[in-house]
């Protein structure tokens, strides 16, 4: 696969945010595992490292629409490269896993994370305490989206799904019935964004499976994968 030109997303990068100096660590790509996820030697030891921030689609455990596309993509920015790690506020994740925002050079013009949210490969998946760019990678994903960039070009070609009014306003009752608790048991969502999920309720006027995702996403750090995967976990009728 050919390499991606880097120039240009490192300028547009670099106006799009300033970082203060930070503590990086110096690593080694030794494997790339998907599209968000490295395994890199750091020191004398190896250690998988989980992009902060961003998530790609699957290909373990079967394969996501646009995952093999995300990790091919990641390849061609970190493989066999040095890389600098940033850790973040919370260190490790529940698979021991480095948590970290990942450069290509020790002056972090070019952050790895926000290009594959910019270019499309990759959605918003903000979990606390590790949340000093949310704000960056919404607005990235946000032009990303509206660019039709990456999976945003795919999913704009493959149309809206289409659903009965009865199925979508049973799913729509069912979202403004939904607990806090109940939203806290799709995965990568907390205690905040459950939070914020309940607050935006009541979920009305929609007519069309598209609509529900659009008011999904209208919630803070909700993104087009957190969306889908709440209307997967409380309405899978309309996506089947």
């Amino acid at each position: 696969m050919k390499r991606y030109s880097l120039v240009v997303l490192s300028l547009v990068l670099i106006l799009s945010f300033t970082l203060t100096a930070t503590e990086l660590k110096q690593a080694k790509v030794v494997r790339v595992i998907d599209g968000d996820t490295i395994e890199v030697k750091l020191e004398a030891n190896t250690a998988d490292v989980r992009y902060i921030g961003i998530d790609t689609p699957e290909t373990h455990n079967g394969v996501e629409h646009y995952g093999k596309e995300a990790t091919e993509y990641n390849k061609a920015l970190v493989g066999d490269r040095t890389v600098w790690l940033e850790i973040g506020e919370e260190a490790r994740d529940k698979y021991d896993r480095l948590l970290a925002y990942v450069f290509l050079d020790p002056a972090q013009k070019s952050m790895v994370n926000a290009i594959l949210v910019a270019q499309g490969y990759a959605e918003v998946m903000t979990i606390a305490p590790n949340d000093k760019h949310a704000d960056l990678f919404e607005e990235l994903s946000t032009d990303a989206e509206s660019d039709s960039r990456g999976m945003w070009a795919e999913n704009k070609e493959e149309g809206d799904d289409t659903a009965t009014n009865e199925s979508v306003a049973s799913c729509q009752a069912a979202l403004n019935e939904t607990t806090q608790e109940d939203f806290e048991e799709v995965y990568g969502i907390g205690e905040g964004i459950a939070g914020r999920l309940v607050e935006s309720q009541p979920y009305e006027g929609c007519n069309s499976v598209e609509c529900l995702r659009d008011r999904l996403k209208e919630v803070s750090y909700v993104g087009a994968t957190r969306s889908e995967d709440v209307l997967k976990h409380f309405c899978p009728e309309l996506l089947e």
